[in-house]
């Protein structure tokens, strides 16, 4: 796991580690923590690498809106098509005051997602998890 970061001088270290974890023949690199909606940690990863796909582990429902998060995955998606994958879920109770029963918060936060893609089955994983 590699720790998301937005400081320049740990994004390129992160960089570096990431082009010699593919060296050494790993096929994904997943990030730790919950990244921002922008997911531009993500990005440089995999613009530092050719071929290992990078996973964000869990997008926090909570910190990151819907259709920012949607929109990031539309642009690395075209720039690293099959070498992303999205990881979303809730927050900790004890970190988010806001928190809220885990289904009633994701299926929303879920279906904002789905409007904000052309083809929301393109990203969901299983295809049509709710039928």
């Amino acid at each position: 796991m590699v720790p998301s970061t937005t400081k320049p001088k740990r994004a390129r270290r992160a960089s570096e580690s990431a082009m010699e974890v593919e060296r050494a023949g790993y096929g994904t690199l997943w990030l730790d923590a919950s990244p921002p909606a922008d997911l531009a940690f993500a990005e440089k990863l995999l613009d530092a690498t050719t071929r290992m796909a990078v996973g964000t582990s869990v997008v926090n429902v909570w910190t990151a809106d819907a259709e920012t998060v949607a929109a990031s995955y539309h642009r690395i998606v075209a720039r690293h098509p099959g070498r992303f994958i999205l990881g979303v879920g809730i927050g900790h109770r004890e970190v988010h005051a806001e928190w809220a029963s885990p289904y009633d918060t994701l299926v929303p936060y879920l279906d904002r997602l789905a409007q904000a893609v052309s083809r929301p089955n393109e990203w969901c994983w299983p295809p049509s998890v709710r039928g």
